[in-house]
C-alpha cells in the first residue's frame, strides 16, 4: 500500500512538473509547420492542436494606412518595429485575417490544413482550460495573480493592439486579443482576450470592432 502512494505521489509530482513547464506535447504528426519562412510549432490541448505562436506573415505597413484587398497580405508591428512582430506577430484587420470573405471557419491567412478559430472553437478551449487566462499566457507574462503559468502550452504573449485612425499602439505586456473568424453583429466580431488590463485572470470571448487589428493563431482543420 505505501509502495501505490508513492508511486502515486511520483506521477503527481512529475505531472505538476510538467504542467508548469507549459511543456504539453505537440500535436501527433505535426511537431512544426514551416510557413513563409518561419517555424511554427504546435500543442495539442484537449481535442484541439494550436500553433504555440502568434501569426506573422506578410508585409508590414505603417501609420494610419488601412490593410486593403490588394493580393498582399499585410500586418501591423508594435510601435512600427519588425522587431515586435517577430517576438508578437502581426496584428490583423479582420478583414485581411479573413482574406476578405465572412466565412467562419476559413483558411484566411493561416496556412492550407489550417484556419482563424470560431467562437465556438474559442468556447471550447475556454471549458479546456477551466477559464483561468493564466494557464494561456507564457510564464513572465503579466504580474500578481494575474500572471502567466503556460500549463496549457498556449504560450501566449500580451501582444496589445492598435488603433489605426488615432495611430496609436497599446496594451503591449498589458493585454491581448485573438481574432475569430465569427462574426456579431453589424461591423463586430468575436476576439479572446486576456490580460492584466481586465483586472481578471478569467478569459473571455468579448465583442470588437473588425476593423481593430489584433492576433491571429491558427487552429488545425
Amino acid at each position: 500500500m505505501l509502495k501505490y502512494i508513492l508511486f502515486i505521489s511520483f506521477i503527481i509530482f512529475i505531472d505538476n512538473i510538467f504542467c508548469q513547464s507549459g511543456n504539453r506535447v505537440p500535436c501527433a504528426g505535426i511537431t512544426n509547420v514551416e510557413y513563409g519562412g518561419k517555424i511554427y510549432h504546435t500543442v495539442q490541448i484537449g481535442s484541439q492542436c494550436w500553433f504555440k505562436e502568434n501569426l506573422n506573415i506578410g508585409v508590414m505597413i505603417k501609420g494610419n494606412i488601412e490593410q486593403s484587398n490588394n493580393g498582399i497580405i499585410e500586418k501591423y508591428c508594435y510601435n512600427d518595429s519588425l522587431i515586435n512582430c517577430e517576438k508578437y506577430g502581426g496584428l490583423y484587420q479582420w478583414d485581411e485575417a479573413m482574406q476578405y470573405s465572412e466565412t467562419e471557419g476559413i483558411q484566411g491567412i493561416c496556412p492550407t490544413g489550417w484556419h482563424i478559430p470560431t467562437a465556438q472553437e474559442f468556447k471550447s478551449l475556454i471549458d479546456t482550460i477551466h477559464q483561468n487566462s493564466n494557464t494561456l499566457l507564457m510564464i513572465g507574462q503579466g504580474n500578481g495573480y494575474m500572471a502567466g503559468t503556460n500549463k496549457s502550452g498556449f504560450s501566449g504573449l500580451l501582444a496589445g493592439s492598435y488603433i489605426v485612425k488615432d495611430d496609436l499602439y497599446y496594451g503591449l505586456g498589458e493585454i491581448t486579443y485573438w481574432n475569430s473568424s465569427t462574426k456579431n453583429i453589424q461591423d463586430y466580431i468575436f476576439a479572446l482576450v486576456v490580460g492584466p488590463a481586465l483586472q481578471s485572470n478569467q478569459v473571455f470571448l468579448n465583442n470588437g470592432p473588425r476593423k481593430t487589428p489584433l492576433s491571429v493563431r491558427c487552429i488545425k482543420d
